[in-house]
């Protein structure tokens, strides 16, 4: 028969064990409170920096334009073309493609992937080429330069026109002389009419039975007095002889020459025949004929003062008055 252990022993053990289970529990507790320490302890931290962080990008916000800067790209035209239409499309892509493109201050219109095209008209030479673009704050540019020269078909139309233009021009020229010849065969007294390089003016016209000096002397006959105004448009002096360009005649065709003794019965200052006139100088004259009784009619035909040319002008004088 076995005898029963010792009662000292028995207890001691009892004892062991009930430390061994107050330390177990003890040292969940103490882990237990480690663990809830340490999540407290992040989970603070992760607050801290969430917050830490809205305040940092909060204040970079602050300083710093965050606004993309558009960027062009430029298709068409490349470089600087020379072209002979009359509009061009300038293309291209913007990025971003909300941005906004102008071109030559046109606005442009983007599709969703930036890109864009604008019809340009063109004038002839050289045509400059501006396109923009903006996104708030930022701007991009480029240029272009394009040449336009004149079509075929254009240059033919306008040689078409210059000549039309000349002919036109010809024309009115040509009968613009043709009514200068009309009127010069027909020009009445008080009118100018050019002849050439000079001119004529008849200023006044008369019949007279008697002519008188200023010496006293007279002379009875049938005379046809003319004043006239001369003018020399030529690059040289001429000198006038009215035998050979002053040449008067009547109704039946008779011409008459001046008469010799004229410059006897006329004033000084208007005998200006056969004195040099100079270029662009302007001289009044005077100018006797001696015509019979039955002389009508009369008209006066003024030339150009050239040998070899047949310019002229006709002066009516058929209702010439008659003065004593």
């Amino acid at each position: 028969m076995q005898a029963p252990p010792p009662v000292g022993g028995g207890r001691r053990r009892t004892l062991v064990g009930w430390l061994t289970i107050i330390g177990v529990f003890a040292f969940l507790i103490l882990f237990g409170g480690c663990l809830a320490g340490l999540a407290a302890l992040a989970g603070s931290g992760g607050e801290n920096k969430v917050a830490n962080g809205g305040e940092k990008n909060k204040g970079s916000g602050k300083g710093k334009d965050t606004t993309p800067k558009p960027e062009l790209a430029i298709s068409s035209p490349s470089g600087s073309p020379t072209v002979t239409k009359d509009t061009i499309e300038v293309k291209g892509r913007v990025t971003p493609a909300s941005s906004k493109v102008t071109v030559n201050g046109q606005d442009a219109t983007i599709d969703d992937d930036g890109s864009f095209s604008v019809p340009v008209y063109l004038n002839v030479g050289e045509n400059p080429i501006k396109i923009t673009a903006e996104k708030g704050s930022e701007q991009a540019e480029a240029s272009r330069w394009v040449t336009r020269k004149y079509t075929k078909k254009e240059i033919a139309a306008q040689e078409a026109a210059a000549e039309k233009e000349a002919a036109k021009k010809a024309a009115e020229e040509a009968a613009a002389r043709k009514a200068a010849r009309e009127a010069a065969k027909n020009a009445a007294i008080g009118e100018t009419v050019r002849v050439g390089d000079v001119q004529w003016k008849v200023s006044d016209a008369f019949l007279t039975n008697q002519l008188k000096s200023s010496f006293g002397t007279q002379k009875q006959g049938r005379f046809v007095v003319v004043d006239f105004t001369f003018t020399n448009n030529r690059s040289e002096e001429v000198t006038l002889d009215p035998e050979l360009h002053m040449i008067l005649k009547d109704s039946k065709g008779r011409e008459f020459g001046t008469d010799p003794d004229a410059y006897e019965f006329m004033p000084v200052d208007l005998d200006i025949f056969l004195e040099p006139v100079n270029p662009g100088v302007s001289t009044n004259g005077r100018v006797i004929y001696q015509v019979p009784a039955d002389a009508e009619g009369f008209t006066l035909k003024l030339d150009d003062v050239e040998f070899f040319e047949d310019k002229s002008a006709v002066f009516d004088l058929s209702n010439i008055p008659l003065r004593a």
